[in-house]
């Protein structure tokens, strides 16, 4: 990926100076150094690289199942108040008017109303007509039959009366009965108004309260991360960090080797670093020809003398030490280097564990990480990795222009 956006282009450097480099030794040598320098540090990154995207693959997925964790905590959490919700709003949908202190009035029973008059009106008897012998007998029957129709008269009068009396009371009743109807239903209709009202302010208060919990649930999960988040990141950055530096360095590498003053099977960490011993030793004072430096380099790799592999050569460090010094002390130093890295970047993600956390794995302040001692040592490491590797990317210095 990185190596796919190298933009290759060739500098325009004094062929003075090119001949000066290929002719003159110590020139040379410090041309093949520092092309060694440039290699060690491409194979520094890549190998820190590797280390970092090992370390990612668990790094993502722990952060994917702390978030999963805080995702499911969140959920559990909205169920949990949304269920509280309801419950409360159940208990005051079974309010009645007697729990706010309203008062409602039971109506009155109708009247009943009153038996109609069955007594029928007496009728007036009829009497009956005396004759020569029996006039005494017949005025004293007709004095009788008159005084039967009389009190039957009297007790018909006083049952009309009785009616009479309570068909008013009846009606008087009802039409209390009437007007108390209306003030009632207009009294229960507002207690019924007024408890819709105190429902309603209630359950809007419920709303609001249910609403807040959880936009205080939704900016505690924005506001905050999870440690394992944070140890993806913290991982992430550096990957992209040494992206940057690695692709800047292919570059420049590109850039250095323009001129072809090394030939390109020998731009390597093996070979470059076994040329410049060939110099430094003088067995060598040149590059091509018989008795250059390519011709001894090709004889003793033919001769198994010399190892061109960098896993061999890793695995066989302290017995080639002889033959290839300095790639041995490059290589001693690289993965020294790496070593160091590496391990404070473990312990500062081992040390995010101790970290104090109060929701399952929720952070609350990321002060304190960045105040964690570990992570302030890997930092400051990752730092000085880095800013030696930038350090080299200097074309003028590298080439004494």
């Amino acid at each position: 990926e990185c190596k796919r956006q190298i933009s290759i282009s060739k500098i325009e450097i004094n062929p003075e100076r090119i001949n000066c480099i290929k002719g003159e030794l110590e020139e040379l040598s410090k041309y093949v150094w520092n092309a060694l320098e440039i290699e060690r540090n491409v194979y520094s990154l890549e190998e820190r690289i590797k280390q970092i995207i090992i370390r990612l693959q668990s790094t993502r997925r722990y952060s994917r199942e702390a978030q999963k964790e805080i995702s499911s905590y969140m959920k559990e959490r909205n169920s949990e108040i949304e269920k509280e919700y309801e419950l409360r709003i159940k208990q005051v949908d079974r309010k009645g008017w007697y729990d706010y202190g309203l008062q409602m009035i039971k109506m009155p029973q109708r009247p009943t109303p009153i038996a109609e008059l069955t007594i029928e009106e007496p009728q007036k008897p009829l009497y009956k007509k005396a004759g020569l012998f029996n006039k005494k007998k017949v005025e004293e029957y007709n004095i009788n039959l008159d005084k039967e129709y009389q009190e039957r008269r009297n007790q018909y009068e006083l049952k009309c009366m009785e009616y009479a009396r309570l068909k008013k009371n009846y009606e008087d009743d009802l039409e209390k009965y009437e007007n108390n109807k209306e003030k009632i239903k207009e009294n229960n209709k507002q207690v019924e108004e007024l408890l819709k009202e105190k429902k309603k302010e209630e359950i809007d208060a419920l709303i609001r309260e249910r609403d807040q919990k959880r936009q205080e649930m939704e900016a505690m999960n924005a506001g905050n991360t999870t440690l394992e988040t944070v140890e993806n990141e913290m991982v992430s950055s550096e990957l992209e960090e040494a992206k940057e530096v690695y692709i800047k360095l292919l570059n420049f590498r590109e850039q250095y080797y323009s001129p072809d003053i090394i030939f390109g099977k020998y731009r390597d960490l093996a070979a470059l670093s076994t040329i410049y011993e060939y110099f430094q030793s003088g067995r060598c004072t040149e590059l091509a020809g018989p008795n250059g430096a390519y011709n001894l380099y090709e004889s003793e790799l033919r001769s198994d003398l010399i190892i061109e592999k960098l896993d061999v050569v890793i695995e066989k460090l302290d017995e080639i030490r002889k033959t290839q010094y300095t790639l041995c002390d490059i290589m001693s130093s690289v993965s020294d280097n790496l070593r160091s890295i590496d391990d404070k970047m473990a312990k500062a993600c081992s040390s995010l564990e101790s970290i104090d956390k109060s929701t399952n794995r929720i952070v609350k302040n990321t002060d304190n990480i960045a105040k964690n001692t570990a992570v302030t040592a890997y930092y400051a490491e990752k730092t000085a990795y880095y800013s030696k590797i930038n350090a080299t990317v200097n074309l003028a210095a590298f080439l004494g222009l």
